[in-house]
């Protein structure tokens, strides 16, 4: 099967059962290059690499979010601030010091 194709194929894959599960997915008209995800939420980015931009979870002072339990950063409460960019495959965030659930985000696409 043509690299194309095979991606194409995994993207309406991965799409349908999000929409099955009833998983979200992230802002964004389609996803290509960037998404926007909300603390708890799950999002799937259709390139690689992808720029993630990340909904803080309201509160006073800031959150340390980590990526896959490694620290990304510290970043203020209820802003909507960048995370830098991911690759291919599946990346957990964690707000620590927050109740919101983990955030996943899976990047499919080529490099």
């Amino acid at each position: 099967m043509k690299p194309f194709i095979k991606n194409f194929h995994l993207a309406i894959t991965l799409l349908l059962a999000a929409l099955a599960t009833g998983q979200a997915i992230a802002s964004g008209s389609n996803n290509f290059g960037e998404i926007t995800l909300e603390a708890g939420s799950s999002g799937t980015c259709i390139s690689s690499p992808c720029k993630v931009y990340f909904v803080m979870p309201p509160g006073s002072g800031s959150y340390v979010v980590l990526a896959n339990n490694m620290k990304v950063g510290s970043y203020p409460a209820g802003e909507t601030v960048s995370l830098g960019g991911y690759w291919t495959g599946v990346t957990r965030f964690k707000v620590v010091g927050s109740d919101v659930g983990i955030t996943i985000l899976n990047v499919i696409g080529r490099e």
